[in-house]
């Protein structure tokens, strides 16, 4: 996971990143209106690179990309590297695995009822209008990014309808959603009372958390 604000402070980061990047890249992001998506963006690809660059032994600047079914994007050399990136807010996270994984975050914000009641699947629904008003919000973003992930395991993203699964099952416990072939999930809190949540779906489990400085990406 890498901490965005500190980051883009740095220009000499912000310089190293725009040179890994490919020329196509360079262009939708040039024409992007919002700095602080730009930035995001620029910085969030830059720390895949680094990770896969560790993993791999290729320098950033020379990784090759190609896009499967549904535009997932994999590295266009290593079949056995499996990836997936999210960014939101202040942070940007990835997920390198020997199997297909899927990555989310994302930010705590005030929700309506109504939001879950038109995406979620209905026992998920009816499980979060179970909850204390104290609750409601933290479960919404914990079944949020753990549908998230599932999608981008899966490679699909949001042409998987979100209400098409739970997370909870008929008995009103959550997480208790069976899936084929077995899969591993991990949600975890950003540090620092940050408030984010995380959440990792893969074939294995997930093994190591590492939060990653300006420093280390140079």
């Amino acid at each position: 996971m890498l901490h965005l604000p500190p980051c883009i402070a740095s220009q000499r980061l912000m310089q190293r990143a725009l040179e890994c990047v490919s020329a196509e890249k360079r262009t939708r992001l040039q024409k992007l209106r919002c700095r602080g998506e730009y930035e995001r963006i620029l910085l969030g690809d830059f720390l895949l690179r680094c990770v896969l660059s560790d993993v791999t032994g290729t320098a950033p600047e020379q990784l090759a990309f190609t896009f499967g079914e549904h535009q997932k994007p994999q590295l266009a050399s290593r079949a056995d590297v499996h990836f997936n990136l999210s960014h939101s807010g202040e942070y940007a996270v990835c997920a390198v695995s020997e199997q297909p994984v899927g990555i989310d975050t994302e930010q705590p914000a005030e929700i309506a009822h109504s939001l879950a009641r038109e995406f979620f699947h209905p026992d998920e629904a009816a499980f979060l209008d179970g909850l204390p008003e104290t609750l409601y919000q933290e479960y919404f973003f914990r079944l949020w990014t753990l549908k998230e992930a599932y999608v981008k395991y899966l490679g699909t993203g949001l042409t998987t309808a979100l209400d098409s699964f739970s997370f909870v099952g008929e008995d009103q416990i959550f997480y208790t959603h069976p899936f084929a072939p077995a899969l591993y999930f991990a949600q975890f809190r950003l540090p620092a009372g940050a408030g984010y949540f995380v959440s990792v779906c893969g074939g294995v489990r997930l093994c190591e958390v590492c939060t990653l400085t300006p420093a280390d990406l140079l």
